[in-house]
């Protein structure tokens, strides 16, 4: 099924989680990486395709909320808590947030820091100044600041998901996974 159900997650909406997620992953771990290169072509060109996947998963985001909007939200499992629910939907909420601003944050200190942004050879967006602004440089203490924010957020969100499935058994993973109901 294309579309979410009030049990179940359709295929969109998994394909929207797991492309996302898949992206952030690796969009963190080549981040930090690239960190800690030395300048040259090869860390100009990862800072390249770092910035174009940003600018994939911003869209994507984007995209993901337009279609929450429009589609109904499973419900949460049945007996969690008050504190639980809150916590999840803070969680949900959050990472949304987090993932709205995290590329916006990097696409704002690549424009206002002299760089431009080449979205895989299809368009480039030039950048704004000819060098560091300090709007720029606020940009990029955000950015980094994001970075550790959104690794701890995502954490918590799969640490719960496998608390859900393995000690719970309550298959919240699965239905993420396959689209079948709790």
């Amino acid at each position: 099924m294309l579309k979410n159900t009030q049990a179940s997650w359709g295929i969109i909406s998994r394909l929207f989680h797991w492309v996302i997620a898949l992206m952030v992953v690796t969009l963190l771990t080549v981040g930090l990486i690239m960190t800690g290169m030395e300048p040259g072509a090869e860390k100009w060109k990862l800072y390249g395709l770092h910035k174009a996947t940003g600018m994939t998963v911003l869209a994507l985001v984007i995209l993901r909320l337009f279609w929450r909007v429009f589609n109904p939200v499973p419900a949460l499992p049945k007996g969690l808590s008050q504190w639980q629910m809150i916590a999840a939907y803070a969680n949900i909420y959050f990472l949304y947030l987090l993932l709205f601003c995290m590329p916006l944050s990097g696409f704002i200190m690549s424009v206002f820091g002299g760089h431009d942004i080449d979205y895989f050879g299809l368009v480039t967006i030039k950048a704004v100044t000819q060098g560091q602004t300090p709007l720029g440089i606020l940009s990029h203490a955000v950015h980094i600041t994001l970075a550790y924010v959104i690794i701890g957020v995502v954490s918590l969100h799969v640490a719960a998901a496998l608390y859900h499935q393995f000690y719970l058994k309550n298959n919240l993973l699965r239905r993420m996974i396959t689209g079948k109901p709790l």
